[in-house]
């Protein structure tokens, strides 16, 4: 349902965040860890520059749903945002921030998918594979990986070929394995090492995928809305 008429899903996760259990006292448990933090003047978070996905926590935690149209809602979801600026090191998705050796020494919280944090043990290269994910309590956003052919395409004989070869369960097993994220496919899904099935990380339980939503359709004026928010918050971050 996710992908429409015209595409195939392929891979599929959560939202959550991301954090190392080497630098922080305690695992966080609720947004509010990561939007609220009690060392708000330390930059020490990274966030992403995605005008919907970076709304999600925020609306999350004030018990809203991720497709509001409402603007008291998403004006309130921006104040909790620009509240814990001072705290974030940078907007830029975490992978690609720490892959650039950027904050490797400051990073400590990060708003993530789930998968990233096998990425982010792989990019830091030390021992004990610090970075852990987890999904908060008030609840998630549930993604996916969708594929499609261009209409006007002019290879689309050799894209359906590339298609087909990443859903032969084989490979799209290989895939999901090395990624650490969930395939939607079911005869994937049976090859995958029982240790990947039941990792919750990847697979979550029933109770967090009944607390989870999914993007839903809304009217033009409410997504340019969410974009003038993320405009605004790293103009704000930018001009410290």
């Amino acid at each position: 349902d996710s992908c429409g008429a015209h595409s195939i899903p392929y891979l599929w996760g959560t939202l959550g965040i991301a954090y190392r259990t080497d630098r922080l006292p305690n695992a966080p448990q609720s947004w509010a860890d990561l939007l609220e933090p009690a060392n708000r003047d330390e930059p020490h978070i990274i966030m992403m520059e995605d005008h919907e996905d970076i709304l999600a926590g925020p609306l999350l935690h004030q018990g809203h749903s991720i497709n509001t149209s409402s603007n008291d809602e998403l004006k309130a979801a921006f104040e909790l945002l620009q509240a814990q600026s001072p705290a974030v090191l940078t907007y830029e998705y975490v992978i690609t921030s720490l892959r650039s050796q950027r904050y490797l020494d400051k990073a400590d919280m990060a708003l993530a998918y789930s998968g990233d944090q096998q990425v982010l043990n792989e990019v830091e290269g030390v021992e004990g594979e610090p970075w852990r994910y987890m999904v908060p309590e008030e609840g998630t956003l549930l993604w996916v990986d969708c594929l499609s052919i261009p209409a006007k395409g002019t290879q689309k004989a050799l894209a359906y070929r590339f298609l087909n070869f990443l859903n032969n369960p084989k490979i799209a097993a290989l895939n999901s394995a090395e990624l650490g994220v969930a395939t939607t496919n079911a005869a994937a899904k049976a090859l995958l090492p029982e240790e990947i099935r039941q990792d919750p990380t990847i697979y979550p339980p029933e109770a967090v995928l009944q607390n989870s939503q999914v993007y839903e359709t809304r009217p033009s004026e409410a997504t340019q809305t969410r974009r003038r928010i993320i405009s605004a918050l790293i103009n704000a971050h930018e001009a410290r």
